[in-house]
């Protein structure tokens, strides 16, 4: 099991944020699981973000109206409600509350 101090969760459309927010994470000493990083090629994605999850002590789930338009980005937020996972919201942009199906945030 993958054993670190943050999961990070975000829309691929916000990825130049998410990236600040990474090294800013690193720079604090904080170890973080994020998909570009840590996710072998040729390997079951899915198997490894849901590792990632549970071995996650907190979930952070960087919010705007792609992350609530993404499928993955639910499923994900879905899997550390399940793992009742220490959830984080960062909101990088506005968003539409009413566009937002989740009950989660």
């Amino acid at each position: 099991m993958v054993l670190n101090d943050i999961f990070i969760s975000y829309s691929r459309r916000d990825s130049t944020f998410v990236n600040r927010l990474n090294q800013k994470l690193h720079e604090e000493g904080l170890d973080v699981w994020i998909d570009w990083e840590d996710i072998p090629y040729s390997s079951n994605w899915w198997n490894e973000i849901s590792q990632a999850v549970d071995g996650a002590s907190a979930f952070v789930c960087v919010l705007s109206d792609d992350y609530f338009k993404s499928e993955t980005c639910e499923a994900e937020l879905k899997l550390a409600e399940e793992r009742n996972k220490r959830i984080i919201p960062v909101c990088y942009k506005d968003f539409d509350r009413k566009l937002n199906n989740s009950n989660a945030v």
